[in-house]
């Protein structure tokens, strides 16, 4: 019970040190847990992205909603838990579970989490031009991933 109760906290501590103050930590944890979506995978995506609550960004091929920076195309696969334009705009737990979700699509559909997260960004690697793309988006994100997961692992034998 000890070592259960030592690893939230530990947990907690990374993730309130790793995000911005407007993202909390619990929506991260929750939408990981439920998808299961490595949280550090989360905040990497998160870092990647940049996106912040409060603002869409129109681009001349859709727009994009929230700190992950959720697609347009999405709105259809969200709707029927309630989640559109604005709940992905303004409503940050919103925007942290679709992120979680879309990471979770297609890792369902891709044998692991490069190709995955490749897709998040540019949806189908089905041309060059996507497949560069996706793979150096995914370079990105996982340098990212590595770098929070070796900053914060807890160190061998530390819960004794």
């Amino acid at each position: 019970c000890f070592e259960l109760y030592s690893l939230i906290r530990h947990i907690m501590f990374w993730l309130n040190a790793e995000l911005p103050p407007d993202i909390p930590p619990a929506c991260i944890q929750q939408a990981a847990a439920h998808y299961q979506v490595p949280a550090e995978l989360l905040v990497a995506v998160l870092r990647q992205e940049g996106g912040q609550v409060g603002r869409a960004y129109p681009r001349s091929h859709g727009t994009y909603y929230g700190p992950y920076q959720i697609s347009d195309k999405w709105l259809a696969h969200l709707a029927p838990w309630g989640f559109d334009a604005s709940a992905l705009q303004n409503n940050v737990c919103a925007n942290v579970i679709a992120g979680a979700y879309v990471l979770a699509y297609y890792k369902v559909r891709e044998p692991n989490w490069a190709n995955a997260i490749a897709r998040y960004n540019v949806g189908s690697l089905n041309t060059p031009a996507r497949l560069d793309a996706g793979t150096r988006y995914a370079q990105k994100v996982m340098a990212h991933w590595w770098a929070i997961y070796t900053k914060w692992k807890p160190a061998p034998n530390a819960a004794q």
